[in-house]
């Protein structure tokens, strides 16, 4: 097993599997040495918040919160490999079901409607005095003016109906 990646995966399986896998067994396992099985630990425990703790009794280890998921984390990583939404909506469909996640992505795009929209008509409410003095001057000069006019006009009606046309 070339890829620490796959190998902490399988790490994980064998502990979730709740034999308290020892450090023989991975050793045994990957082919890996004593000092590598506590690094890959560590590891898992510092990278991915891993709860992993050691049972004297049992002679291996476990997981401290048995709803901990590498799956989280593996989330945080991919931010360059996918879009993070991409993720998030698989997790939701595998949580709570197709319909679940087709509403909530419904309602999440409506909300980022009404979001996108009050920025652009924050941005028009932002640039207006710039246009209106860009406007003063252009006439002060004598210039055709008739474009910028326009442009005002309708940052206007969006700005007071609140919508953009």
């Amino acid at each position: 097993m070339k890829k620490p990646e796959e190998r902490f995966l399988r790490i994980d399986a064998m502990i979730r599997s709740g034999t308290y896998p020892s450090v023989q067994n991975f050793m045994e396992t990957f082919g890996i040495s004593q000092r590598s099985v506590y690094q890959d630990i560590q590891y898992l425990k510092d990278h991915f918040q891993a709860p992993i703790a050691y049972s004297r009794l049992g002679g291996g280890y476990y997981y401290t919160r048995l709803d901990w998921r590498m799956v989280e984390q593996e989330a945080r990583d991919r931010k360059g490999t996918e879009p993070p939404t991409t993720w998030l909506w698989q997790e939701i469909t595998r949580r709570f079901g197709a319909e679940a996640a087709s509403d909530l992505r419904r309602s999440f795009k409506e909300k980022m409607k009404h979001y996108e929209r009050a920025q652009r008509l924050e941005r028009y409410r932002q640039e207006m005095p710039r246009l209106e003095h860009r406007l003063a001057q252009a006439q002060a000069q004598g210039q055709v003016t008739g474009w910028l006019e326009k442009r005002i006009s309708i940052m206007r009606q969006r700005i007071e109906h609140g919508y953009e046309n």
